[in-house]
């Protein structure tokens, strides 16, 4: 099983403008699917869920009540998350920024802990980035946001 993005519709089988009983049903459809956050333990967010593998998914409710973003964050290994054939997770954050800055404008934010292809509302986030003094930081996106258009336009 792969995660396809899709943007700036979709995230597998979540999309943008569904409402979130109906993202949380889809959530419930992966495989691996070990609970959602309005389900026992601590963390009562909804539209949040864990997965057996270590990823998690989140739906991003809108002012209108429907979906207008979602979000994955990074398997502990297992379940590739695919934009355009690029396994985002697996290989390196400077691999991944390469590929998709060769076919097209890129923004990077944060010294490089935020990137965003705006074109497409993808938005890769990792917490660190590498430096000399800690050159393991960062070498992988931590996550990956698809949103509908105009997610981040100032109100």
């Amino acid at each position: 099983m792969s995660i396809e993005l899709n943007p700036p519709d979709r995230v597998g089988p979540v999309a943008v403008g569904m409402s979130m009983g109906e993202a949380e049903e889809a959530l419930r459809s992966l495989p691996g699917f070990v609970r959602l956050g309005t389900e026992g333990g601590t963390l009562e967010t909804r539209g949040f869920a864990t997965y057996s593998d270590g990823m998690a998914i989140a739906a991003h409710l809108g002012t209108g009540g429907k979906v207008e973003a979602i979000e994955v964050f990074r398997p502990l290994g297992g379940t590739p998350v695919m934009l355009d054939g690029v396994d985002v997770f697996a290989g390196l954050a400077d691999e991944v920024i390469a590929r998709f800055a060769a076919r097209g404008e890129l923004v990077t934010e944060d010294r490089g802990r935020t990137i965003i292809l705006p074109g497409r509302m993808v938005v890769f986030g990792r917490e660190d980035i590498p430096r000399p003094e800690n050159p393991e930081a960062g070498l992988h996106f931590d996550s990956v946001l698809v949103a509908r258009p105009g997610y981040y336009d100032a109100p």
